[in-house]
């Protein structure tokens, strides 16, 4: 009886030993299982890691390309701007140089008038001073009874030289010039007048030869005034004038 319960227990303690180890190998098996879900983890984050990699090479090559467009630009529009800029510049300068030649054309009429001008009021103030003159010594020829063709001759090339001279100034002449020009050649034709009817013996009532002679005498001061609005009109400063 001793004998028969031992191994009985020793069976029932092989059964209970046998009966832990499935129960401990179950647990492995779970714990086996629980073990692939960081597994299964691991890849999601790793996909999410790849995908943020592609999404940075996908920013790199568009920046990239950006930067392409950008230099591409830029070479193809170097040359139009560089053209542009280059055509504003020759523009700017040329109209600069356009307003140098014309003012520099405007000085130089402006320049030719007025040696046009002095040309002018020279030729006249020596043709009318000259034809005073030759009137006032064929008038004392005149009164002394001694007129000769040559002494007429003389008065009328004077005379033709005055015109000629007051035809150019009233091209030229400034208007207060060729005022002064007019009352001073209807006065010389007075003269030359009065001085033919004279020497006829047929003056005008008023006028013989020391009215006359006295009236030749009276042009010669009011050609100093006269001589005075051409200085002026030619811009010379203001100053004693010979007679």
């Amino acid at each position: 009886m001793g004998r028969s319960v031992a191994p009985e227990l020793g069976h029932a303690r092989g059964v209970g030993r046998g009966s832990r180890s499935p129960s401990i190998g179950v647990q492995g098996a779970d714990q086996g299982g629980h073990g692939l879900a960081p597994g299964q983890d691991g890849g999601e984050c790793g996909g999410a890691a790849s995908a943020g990699r592609t999404e940075v090479h996908v920013d790199n090559a568009l920046l990239a390309l950006a930067g392409a467009i950008v230099a591409v630009t830029g070479t193809l529009l170097a040359p139009i701007l560089s053209q542009r800029v280059l055509a504003r510049v020759q523009t700017e300068q040329f109209e600069r140089q356009q307003r140098a030649a014309d003012a520099q054309w405007v000085r130089e009429q402006r320049t030719a008038e007025v040696e046009k001008r002095q040309a002018c009021y020279v030729t006249a103030n020596s043709g009318y001073r000259r034809y005073r003159i030759e009137l006032m010594k064929y008038l004392w020829l005149v009164h002394k009874g001694e007129a000769t063709a040559q002494a007429r001759a003389d008065l009328e090339e004077a005379r033709h030289s005055m015109h000629t001279a007051f035809a150019e100034a009233q091209m030229v002449a400034s208007d207060a010039v060729l005022r002064e020009l007019d009352a001073m050649t209807a006065t010389l034709a007075g003269a030359y007048s009065r001085t033919l009817h004279l020497e006829e013996g047929d003056p005008y009532p008023g006028w013989a030869f020391e009215e006359i002679q006295a009236e030749l005498l009276r042009l010669g001061d009011r050609w100093k005034s006269m001589r005075g609005l051409m200085r002026a009109d030619l811009g010379v400063e203001p100053g004693p004038v010979g007679s």
